[in-house]
Order: C-alpha cells, then sequence, then structure tokens
C-alpha cells in the first residue's frame, strides 16, 4: 500500500477528493432529508431498544433487540442480530446523543461506504504496480463516483432500518472473494476476515459457509479444502448465533424472529410472495426495477465492449484475480444467490436490503472493468461522459426521494402519468 501510494500520490489525493465529494453531493441532494424525516418517527434501535438498555439492567434486557415497548413488557424479544453489531450502533447511538447533528444512521452510512471504498483501494493496491495512466486514474475515479452515489445504497441506509449490518458486510465479503480467488481456502487472513463476518453478521456468513460447500463439489470429486472451509463458515456462524437466542431463552422472551419456513415462502402464503423472479423484479415493497437495470446495463455494455474490440481483453474480463477471478465475482455475488434459493420470501419483503447484496457486485465489477481494460480505457471521452451523465441520475434519484415524503422511493405523481 504504501508503494502504491508513494507512486500514485497526486492520483490518491484525487481518490480521496472524490469520495469525499460524492458524499457531499449525495448528502446535500437528499440523504440529510432522508435523515432528518426519519429522525422524527420511532425507530427500533434508538427510541426503543437502545432507551430499554439505558433504564434497565443487563439481565432485564439481555443485549437484545425489541420492536416495541409493549414487547418488551410482554416478554417478546427480536434475537436475530449480532450482538456485537448492536453494540456498535449503540455506541454510534451515544454519539448522537452527545452531537445531535451526527445521527447514527447517517454516521453508519458514511462508514459503510468509506469501508467499502478503501477495501477496493486496497485491493487496487495490491494488483498495481506501475504508475496509474492518466485515462485509466480517470475512469476508476469516475467508476468509484458511481458506486458511491449509488442510489440504492442511500436510500436504504437513509429510510429504512439500521440493526440490519447488511451495508457492513459486504466489504468483508469482498476481502474473502479476493483471498479465495488466490486460491488460499486457509490461513490467519481468510479465518480473520470469516470470523469478523460471523462476528458481524452470522447469518451472512453461514450462507457462505453454504456457497463453499457447493463450490466443494467438483468433476472429479471433493475439494478437501473448500469443504473445511465451508464446515467451519458454518460452525462458526452457528455459534455466534446462536448466542442471542440462548440468552433469549435463559430470560425466558418469546420470539418475534421470522421462521426459515415462512422466508423461504414454503409456509404457502401468497401475501408477500408468489415466486423468485418476482422477488427480484417486482417485490412485495415496491422498488423502481430501475435502480437494478442501469447499473446493470452499464456493467453489460461493458462486457460487450471488452469482448467486441479486443479479445486479448477477455483476461480483464474476470480483473482483479488472474486466472482464478472468476472465483472472485463468483463469491461477491454469493450472498445474493443463496438468498434468493433459500430465503426468496424475505428478497420479495425487503429488497433495500437485499438489492445492496447485488448492486455491490455490479458496482465493483464496474471499477474494475474500469481499471484493467485497456479497451474500454481506449474509449475514455465517451466512458467519462457515460459516467458523469449515470453518477448525475444517481443524485437525482436520491433528490426526488427526498421530495417525496409519502414514498421511500422515487415516485411520479400518478396524475402526471396521465395524457393531456
Amino acid at each position: 500500500m504504501q508503494d502504491f501510494y508513494k507512486t500514485n500520490r497526486l492520483f490518491c489525493l484525487c481518490l480521496v477528493a472524490t469520495v469525499g465529494f460524492s458524499i457531499f453531493l449525495v448528502h446535500v441532494a437528499g440523504f440529510r432529508g432522508m435523515v432528518s424525516q426519519i429522525s422524527g418517527e420511532t425507530e427500533r434501535l434508538r427510541n426503543v431498544t437502545f432507551v430499554i438498555w439505558d433504564n434497565y439492567g443487563s439481565v432485564k434486557h439481555g443485549y437484545l433487540v425489541f420492536l416495541s415497548m409493549d414487547d418488551f413488557e410482554k416478554g417478546i424479544a427480536y434475537s436475530n442480530h449480532s450482538t456485537l453489531y448492536l453494540f456498535f450502533m449503540y455506541f454510534l447511538y451515544k454519539i448522537e446523543l452527545f452531537l445531535p447533528s451526527l445521527p447514527m444512521r447517517a454516521t453508519s452510512a458514511f462508514l459503510e461506504m468509506s469501508l467499502l471504498v478503501a477495501v477496493i483501494v486496497s485491493i487496487t493496491s495490491m494488483l498495481q504496480k506501475e504508475r496509474i495512466r492518466f485515462g485509466q486514474g480517470v475512469l476508476f475515479l469516475l467508476s468509484i463516483a458511481f458506486l458511491v452515489t449509488m442510489p440504492g445504497f442511500w436510500i436504504s441506509a437513509g429510510k429504512f432500518n439500521v440493526d440490519n449490518p447488511f451495508h457492513f458486510y459486504v466489504p468483508i465479503l469482498l476481502i474473502v472473494a479476493f483471498v479465495v480467488s488466490r486460491g488460499i481456502v486457509s490461513g490467519p487472513k481468510l479465518w480473520l476476515a470469516i470470523a469478523a463476518l460471523s462476528l458481524l453478521a452470522p447469518i451472512a456468513a453461514a450462507l457462505l459457509g453454504l456457497f463453499f460447500l457447493g463450490l466443494s463439489i467438483r468433476a472429479d470429486g471433493l475439494s478437501r479444502g473448500m469443504l473445511r472451509l465451508g464446515v467451519a463458515t458454518i460452525i462458526c456462524s452457528v455459534l455466534v448465533y446462536a448466542q442471542p437466542v440462548i440468552v433469549s431463552s435463559i430470560l425466558g422472551f418469546g420470539s418475534k424472529n421470522s421462521s426459515w419456513l415462512f422466508r423461504s415462502g414454503l409456509d404457502g402464503n401468497v401475501t408477500y410472495f408468489s415466486n423468485v423472479i418476482n422477488s427480484v423484479i417486482a417485490p412485495y415493497f415496491p422498488r423502481p426495477i430501475h435502480l437494478l437495470l442501469v447499473p446493470l446495463a452499464l456493467l453489460s455494455v461493458q462486457l460487450l465492449s471488452m469482448l467486441k474490440m479486443n479479445t486479448a481483453d477477455k483476461a480483464s474480463l474476470a480483473f482483479p484475480g488472474g486466472s482464478n477471478a472468476g472465483m472472485f465475482y463468483q463469491v461477491l455475488f454469493s450472498q445474493y444467490i443463496i438468498a434468493c434459493l433459500l430465503w426468496p420470501q424475505a428478497v420479495s419483503i425487503h429488497p433495500y436490503l437485499y438489492d445492496y447484496l447485488l448492486l455491490v457486485p455490479i458496482g465493483v465489477w464496474i471499477v474494475f472493468n474500469f481499471f484493467g481494460s485497456i479497451s474500454l480505457q481506449a474509449n475514455t471521452r465517451i466512458w467519462v461522459l457515460a459516467l458523469l451523465f449515470l453518477i448525475s441520475f444517481n443524485l437525482q434519484q436520491i433528490a426526488q426521494v427526498k421530495k417525496c415524503k409519502t414514498c421511500y422511493y422515487p415516485a411520479w405523481p400518478t396524475d402526471q402519468l396521465k395524457l393531456p
């Protein structure tokens, strides 16, 4: 990392400025408005759970989540969250009490996005051995700005519940994907990342472990290393997940957790879920499909351009992992794939959370393509215009959400759609 900084000092300064300015634009365009609108409503962490923690002893609440004060009085808890993550949010809550201008919803979002970019740059610095070229640097910076201004992330962070660590664990998943893509299925770096993911989001770690088990199945037999990795990941996740469940049981709390049968859609309930396809393109909680289609269209055009213009560029389709880079994107997309497979009803009800597990891998792939593709860099001016247009599009979507106080996503009034 130090060598990368020494070789590309101006680029690093421009990168910091790009990320900071992009977050500032997002904040001014609409995120600040979203946070201020939601701050007047009751939140189950800020206004319920943490108030209970402050007013009752730990034996009374067990550091669990409560959806309402009535639930606490009736002895009903929600034990689906990592206690470590709740402690972290509790720390941000205390900062908000001391400095009301720093609400935990905004602070956590800024930290989450900054961490994601830091991991991307860290991976890039390990692979870039030479000085960054001008066109390469410009496309990288603008694609980072496109990633940072993704409306799906800011709408999720600004409008919905902040007790889910979806945004925080994606950077950890990025580290795991990079390590595994280089053929490493053991070792301290990988185990440290797996442990961090398990402590932060044990359910996510369990899904990743299941994916590793699937990867262990090969034409010539089982991969023992991948099999051990999958089993160890699942065991680690189960141990951490069981902690709040056991505490809840010891303290005698009833459960308000969603069942696995409900999340999978196997309960037969058609109120929230009809099939996995609709869970993605037309979820129960309405979300404009263009929030998914725009980044997907950009990625598709990238890949087609790279394949058409330069056959030698096919290697950079899988940047940044060389011959094993296909594995990198498989692991990165694994959370969304396994979630759709096992919990399609949850995906349908919570697109504001699960969409992020699809959008970030797409955004990361876009960034790495611009950084590693010679053929894309050969048309820098065209791509600069395209990225500037899409960044503007992102900011417009965020601004529309702020303006529409009665909706969660950008929405036109129905009377504007009628012909005169």
